[in-house]
């Protein structure tokens, strides 16, 4: 089964190297960057059509609903929490 299988790889190794073989080096060239070129554009494509239904919802709407970050509340050094027996507080909630 192992030589079965190397054996088909050989004679499609062979099919291949006769194809390009026959390009000219121009040809290859043309052919590559065609090919960089899809997969760029295909990966452009995808990548804006993920970031465009990121704010979908299931009605189809395509707005982020962005909100602003609110300021955190400060703690002074002097405030008392339940339980902090270091400060003075009680172990009670007041």
């Amino acid at each position: 089964m192992k030589e079965r299988i190397k054996e088909i790889g050989y004679v499609l190794e062979d099919i291949f190297k006769k194809i390009v073989g026959e390009i000219t080096p121009e040809k290859k060239l043309v052919i590559i960057l065609s090919i960089l070129l899809i997969g760029t554009l295909a990966n452009l494509y995808m990548t804006f059509k993920a970031v465009q239904s990121m704010g979908g919802d299931s009605n189809g709407n395509n707005t982020l609903n962005i909100k602003h970050i609110e300021q955190p509340e400060i703690i002074t050094p002097d405030s008392k929490f339940p339980g902090d027996s270091l400060k003075g507080g009680s172990d009670e909630t007041e």
